[in-house]
């Protein structure tokens, strides 16, 4: 129901966020509602506080694009604010998208992002992955 609410608006009204104004919505701040990114679209995952908060599953997430996360079923730190991935990820993402997403959190903001590199502080990580 909360996406249905949120629907209501077109997502050309809503605010455009980008990677830097998303990310001090990461629960840190009590007085910040808990958002992240996915497929360009911002969510309200405060009602989620129990999975985002800071010591949480997925606080990781909090104030982060996780388009790239979602489609690989990823929670790395190096998935994080990109949004390439395999075609072949496109039905995990669009499932989880609308299933979990969609139905759960209120859509609050597009997000701007184009970004397909890891996070600077990540390659090492990745390297390493690759070669194992």
């Amino acid at each position: 129901q909360a996406a249905t609410e949120s629907a209501k608006i077109p997502l050309s009204d809503l605010p455009v966020f980008t990677l830097e104004t998303l990310r001090p919505h990461n629960g840190t701040d009590p007085f910040l509602p808990i958002l992240l990114g996915l497929k360009g679209v911002v969510f309200d995952v405060t009602s989620g506080s129990k999975f985002y908060s800071p010591g949480k599953a997925y606080a990781n997430f909090a104030g982060r694009d996780v388009t790239r996360n979602t489609a690989m079923f990823s929670t790395k730190n190096r998935d994080l604010d990109r949004v390439d991935y395999p075609p072949g990820k496109q039905v995990t993402l669009d499932k989880i998208y609308n299933i979990t997403y969609l139905r759960k959190y209120p859509i609050v903001g597009t997000l701007v992002n184009s970004n397909t590199e890891p996070p600077p502080g990540t390659e090492d990580e990745e390297s390493a992955d690759e070669e194992s």
